[in-house]
């Protein structure tokens, strides 16, 4: 019984050590303009507004003339254009290293990043390609990867 007890009290430990590693961060939509949609993790509908919470495998969808902007945790900023179909991919923390992936279906995105720390990364994967930054203003849309600076 105490072997039982015991060891389902490390199991916990270990699981929750292991969920503490890498904390999950969110982004805020401070602008939100035109018809657009939010999807949430797990498919639910979330409000296309000023102040919603995103948090990795949220969906934003814009319409024609719509447009939103995304503020994360670190204070880089994402403009996502009309027509733009936009999934946060991941969206993390581990020991101070933080991981933001986004997926371009269609459309357009701009981003401002702030410098980022010692391992972590900013990333937009689109069909054909990877943009990755470590600190600058760029946009990417379906064909193209515009670098205005930084690196």
């Amino acid at each position: 019984m105490f072997n039982r007890l015991a060891l389902s009290f490390f199991l916990a430990l270990g699981l929750s050590s292991a969920l503490a590693a890498a904390d999950q961060l969110a982004a805020t939509m401070i602008k939100a303009s035109g018809k657009g949609q939010v999807v949430l993790p797990g498919g639910g509908a979330g409000e296309f507004k000023s102040g919603t919470m995103l948090r990795a495998g949220s969906r934003v969808i814009t319409q024609e003339a719509a447009l939103a902007v995304l503020l994360m945790e670190d204070g880089s900023r994402v403009n996502v254009g009309p027509n733009t179909d936009l999934t946060i991919a991941e969206l993390n923390s581990d020991g101070g290293a933080n991981s933001t992936v986004f997926e371009l279906l269609r459309g357009i995105f701009k981003a401002s990043v702030q410098k980022l720390t010692v391992g972590s990364r900013f990333e937009v994967k689109t069909s054909d390609a990877v943009a990755a930054v470590k600190g600058t203003e760029f946009e990417v849309d379906e064909a193209h990867e515009i670098v205005f600076e930084g690196k």
